[in-house]
């Protein structure tokens, strides 16, 4: 089993440029003033994805950073399910949108009948 929750609060706002691993596929990755999450997996079909989970906050308080990570923590815990199930984290999430917006626009003709 792969070792998870590697980086700390002082780590995270004092890192560098790249990507710094979490562990379990889960990385900060930091360009300049920019910093999100990503978590990087083997889709079911055995191509390699990276799927973006959010900005990481970087220069807040230490309960603002433990957020963030926790929040990722989660995004990450939740794609492994999925991708367990043999689900594809990205494409489950496409075609959530997807269909939403197919609602929305549905609601929208029906509102202008």
């Amino acid at each position: 089993m792969a070792v998870i929750h590697l980086l700390k609060e002082t780590l995270v706002q004092d890192a560098g440029d790249g990507d710094h691993a979490d562990g379990g596929g889960l990385s900060l990755r930091i360009d300049g003033a920019n910093a999100k999450w990503v978590f990087r997996y083997t889709a079911p079909s055995g191509k390699r994805r990276a799927m973006a989970l959010g900005t990481a906050v970087r220069s807040g308080t230490r309960r603002q950073i433990q957020a963030s990570m926790e929040s990722a923590r989660e995004l990450a815990q939740e794609a492994r399910g999925l991708l367990r199930r043999g689900l594809d984290p990205i494409e489950l999430r496409n075609a959530t949108k997807a269909e939403a917006r197919q609602k929305e626009a549905a609601q929208r003709a029906e509102k202008r009948r």
